[in-house]
């Protein structure tokens, strides 16, 4: 089954202030993807809003860049951690 996000809610980064977190799955595992608001600040631009509506305005490129970066580099330490980077910065 391939990579895709899970049916979780994204929600604020457990133990990393500032940070987002969307899960993905591989079936059966799921994979918890953390994002900074300066990453997405850094690849996107200056953003308004509150966190929350900033990372669900950009859902679907974090959730891709998610996917490809756990592709790409792996899981270390059971979190994909973004940086403006894996965003297209």
């Amino acid at each position: 089954m391939p990579t895709r996000l899970s049916e979780e809610e994204p929600r604020l980064g457990e133990g990393a202030p500032g940070c987002r977190t969307v899960t993905i799955t591989h079936e059966p595992i799921l994979v918890p993807c953390r994002v900074g608001q300066g990453a997405l600040q850094d690849a996107r631009g200056l953003l308004e809003g509150n966190a929350m509506a900033i990372f669900r305005a950009h859902g679907d490129a974090v959730v891709g860049s998610a996917i490809a970066t756990s592709a790409r580099a792996g899981v270390e330490g059971g979190v994909v951690a973004l940086a403006a980077a894996d965003l297209g910065a």
